[in-house]
């Protein structure tokens, strides 16, 4: 979206005495819902002002079509192509049942050479728009290329993550053998002893997956007594195995369950061999972990850019806050996440991308307001004919001085190089004239929260 239409100092709207001065001389056109008004492209077309109704003004731009502004009553459009002679820079489509004044070449020129006030008001906006529209053509051409760099970048990042993943399984299962062949072929174990170590060892892989995490106090009092029993016994390396041992729930009870069946030159035999296997197998998780990890971004990579999807379509907003969160997941280690969600939550019709550019925005100042360290709430519930979305932060909040500012082009709280003050400009541009929603905050220092609300159904879509 190019600018909000409320903006009435950059982007001028016609007086209802201008209106009705054009009106004795132009044609009164009544548009249905969805209607064209003026193609993209067309030359020698005629000026067209806003008297009831909204007007859809719509760009090229790759494969998709844009969204510029919406024109409410004193809007116009035209106005460039009479001045300049040029073809039409964007389309216009009537949102809603709509009525217009139009104008043609001739009368249009004719008038706006006798009003003052007229020419004035036109030659200002069309030169804004001129600024406005290239600047926002060029952004879009670099956001999309940087759309079809990320989908590359995540194709590529995809194929071995999941080739090292599936390798980490296969590596897991093939450790697994090579440790059963070992102790199988050990001759410092006898048959039954074999046995019982083989059983010892599955118990501990069952019980491991339901241990309950320990505090540390907790982990270092175990590891501490079980290094110590190991050092009594003259095994070697008892503190480096204490860890892992500890990990895989070996207490001092299932020691003494090993040293009652084993004899000493088998007992650190046995030992060795399960702080071994539990390393090797905690190194594959981990790995394997890792390699989830990285897949699971690229993912949300993906989900994020939407690249290889229509850009209005029926999403489902919490995957959107998801794939956003999980971008973000390097910021967050010292940020504790609160998900509220109505799971109940009906999918609605919308620009993924750009409702996923408002979420980054929203969380990327929620996390700068908590230098890192807090607690960050996402909540979702459905109010009234939409849904809403809250993102809340534990930050110093927003000073009541700028509250009402924080929404305008350039403005920004941080320090010089820290932000461009565009970010909650374009949030307030997808929501409200994107998506004709609308956003508010309330913040209090340790209580900052942006409220955005999304109807459930969203006008017509142009063809």
């Amino acid at each position: 979206m190019v600018h909000n239409p409320s903006e009435t100092k950059l982007f001028p709207t016609l007086t209802p005495a201008l209106l009705e001065q054009l009106q004795e001389h132009g044609t009164l056109v009544e548009a249905s819902d969805g209607e064209q008004i003026l193609a993209e492209g067309t030359l020698d077309y005629p000026f067209f002002a806003v008297l009831e109704g909204r007007v859809r003004m719509t760009k090229k731009v790759g494969p998709d079509d844009q969204l510029l502004v919406q024109h409410g009553p004193g809007g116009f459009v035209g106005e460039m192509g009479m001045l300049t002679g040029g073809p039409a820079i964007a389309s216009a489509r009537a949102v809603g049942p709509t009525k217009l004044i139009r104008l043609e070449n001739a009368k249009f020129r004719e008038i706006l050479s006798e009003c003052r006030a007229l020419g004035q008001t036109i030659l200002t906006a069309m030169i804004l728009r001129t600024h406005e529209v290239s600047g926002f053509i060029a952004s879009q051409e670099k956001l999309a290329a940087l759309g079809k760099l990320s989908a590359g970048l995540a194709h590529e990042l995809n194929n071995p993550a999941a080739a090292a993943r599936s390798a980490t399984q296969n590596l897991r299962q093939a450790i697994a053998r090579v440790q059963k062949l070992s102790i199988q072929y050990d001759c410092r174990f006898g048959e039954p002893q074999r046995e019982n170590l083989l059983a010892l060892h599955r118990r501990l892989v069952d019980e491991k997956a339901n241990l309950l995490p320990m505090d540390a106090m907790e982990r270092s009092d175990k590891e501490e007594e079980v290094a110590c029993w190991l050092a009594d016994r003259e095994i070697g390396d008892s503190w480096d195995m204490a860890s892992t041992l500890v990990s895989a729930g070996i207490d001092l009870s299932k020691l003494e369950e090993l040293r009652s069946y084993l004899k000493n030159d088998a007992l650190e035999g046995a030992i060795t061999w399960l702080e071994a296997t539990f390393r090797m197998a905690d190194l594959s998780a981990e790995v394997e972990s890792s390699m989830t990890r990285i897949s699971e971004l690229v993912g949300a990579m993906k989900e994020y850019s939407y690249r290889d999807q229509a850009a209005f379509q029926e999403i489902d907003i919490h995957k959107g806050l998801e794939s956003t969160v999980k971008i973000f997941s390097p910021k967050l280690k010292n940020i504790e996440v609160v998900r509220e969600y109505d799971k109940k939550l009906p999918a609605i019709c919308a620009y993924a991308g750009e409702l996923n550019q408002v979420w980054t925005n929203l969380i990327d100042n929620a996390i700068d307001a908590m230098n890192g360290t807090g607690r960050l709430t996402l909540r979702t519930r459905a109010e009234g004919d939409g849904i809403q979305v809250e993102i809340g932060d534990t930050g110093a909040g927003i000073p009541a001085a700028v509250k009402s500012r924080i929404f305008d082009p350039f403005f920004t709280t941080k320090p010089v190089g820290q932000g461009t003050g565009l970010g909650l400009d374009i949030t307030y541009r997808i929501i409200t004239a994107r998506h004709h929603g609308s956003i508010r905050v309330d913040s209090v220092p340790g209580n900052t929260i942006f409220q955005v609300h999304l109807p459930l159904r969203q006008p017509k879509e142009p063809k």
